[in-house]
């Protein structure tokens, strides 16, 4: 039964996999992706929603979590189907890099 449907950062799908130690090809997946923790990426989901950009969507969000990205090039790479204003390239980079 689907009670909700939303994006998750790998992360954040850590909180809904339980046993983890069970399951070994598993964990080495969480082990090799996730770079952060839950709190960090939280924290860096509040400050991307608080920019209020209708261009930015949950999924991004998510894909910004994961890749951490360091510089435009690689914040561009995750927005192939719309561009982002400098400064709102600028305005991500400064939250990933602040955590």
């Amino acid at each position: 039964m689907i009670i909700d449907k939303k994006p998750l950062a790998i992360v954040e799908a850590l909180e809904y996999i339980k046993d983890l130690d069970d399951k070994p090809v598993l964990k080495e997946y969480f082990n090799n992706f996730v770079k952060i923790k839950n709190k960090e990426a939280e924290e860096i989901r509040k400050k991307i929603t608080s920019l209020n950009s209708p261009k930015i969507r949950d999924e991004h969000i998510v894909k910004i979590i994961d890749l951490l990205p360091k510089d435009s090039e690689s914040v561009n790479k995750i927005f192939l189907e719309l561009s982002l204003s400098e400064e709102e390239t600028k305005s991500l980079i400064e939250i990933v890099k602040g955590n």
